[in-house]
């Protein structure tokens, strides 16, 4: 464990167990560290969420304390670092009152058919987000909906969410892609795969010698006067195919789906998986 253990005590996890006079005591342990910040009531978010903050952490208290002394403790301890986060004395102990009358009651007067759930999604904009939804519980009461429980889910338009986190990766070094290959004065084309920057690739199809021609190098070797560049003529079909495996067999469905274009160079019977999905 990170901390001493002191004379008698001992943290466990979210516990801080204490043996005095032979009795054991159970209450909630909060490191050192712990600054005691949480979503500030001022947040811009729906009052459910910060409600449902309070919440969790009376629900926690109530869980670990082994006595109503140490519940007592822990729940002025947790006031105390609310209001610090904007939370008003008034708001708490109403929500601390209704937490523990919900835990007092009568667990057999919850018993009986489940209200039946409505979602509704709405932009959340502030208080027009918490206007709208009691109109709309109001005109479902007015309608005899009163057996349905109306809860909403709200859709953010977030800063970060208009702006790449981070600038695309240029073309020329994109790797793990499935490509494909045109020229510009005729209407044939090439489809391939490469696990390296898509650069060197099409580099390697400009080679005019050697043994192994691909058939767009070919093409080349054929009509001097078809020229090919890489900023017009490599096209990215697929991206971000890490995997050999993937890779190949993105590159053999996308050549079966040109299977019929008399323009495509491919042979699709030359490779094993092309001509397996042939069969």
């Amino acid at each position: 464990m990170d901390h001493e253990c002191t004379s008698g005590t001992i943290p466990f996890l979210d516990l801080l167990i204490r043996k005095e006079n032979n009795n054991i005591s159970i209450s909630v342990f909060r490191k050192p560290t712990h600054s005691g910040v949480y979503t500030h009531y001022s947040s811009f978010i729906p009052f459910q969420y910060k409600r449902q903050l309070v919440l969790t952490l009376l629900n926690r208290a109530y869980s670990i304390c082994s006595s109503y002394e140490l519940l007592h403790l822990e729940f002025e301890q947790l006031k105390t670092m609310l209001k610090r986060n904007g939370y008003t004395q008034h708001l708490l102990d109403n929500i601390i009152g209704r937490f523990l009358e919900s835990e007092y009651n009568d667990k057999l007067s919850l018993l009986g058919p489940e209200p039946r759930k409505a979602y509704i999604r709405l932009p959340y904009i502030g208080d027009a987000s918490e206007k709208a939804k009691g109109v709309i519980t109001s005109c479902l009461s007015r309608i005899g909906c009163g057996s349905v429980r109306l809860i909403t889910t709200y859709d953010y338009t977030r800063v970060g969410g208009c702006f790449p986190y981070k600038d695309r990766q240029p073309k020329h070094l994109t790797s793990g892609v499935v490509y494909k290959l045109t020229f510009n004065s005729c209407p044939v084309f090439y489809i391939g795969e490469t696990a390296r920057c898509s650069y060197a690739r099409f580099s390697e199809h400009q080679r005019k010698r050697g043994p192994l021609l691909t058939e767009f190098t070919q093409h080349l070797v054929d009509n001097p006067s078809h020229k090919a560049n890489f900023t017009d003529n490599f096209h990215i079909i697929k991206y971000g195919l890490n995997f050999t495996r993937t890779r190949k067999l993105a590159e053999t469905l996308t050549i079966q789906e040109h299977a019929d274009d008399t323009n495509m160079l491919n042979d699709r019977h030359k490779s094993i998986l092309s001509y397996l999905f042939n069969v």
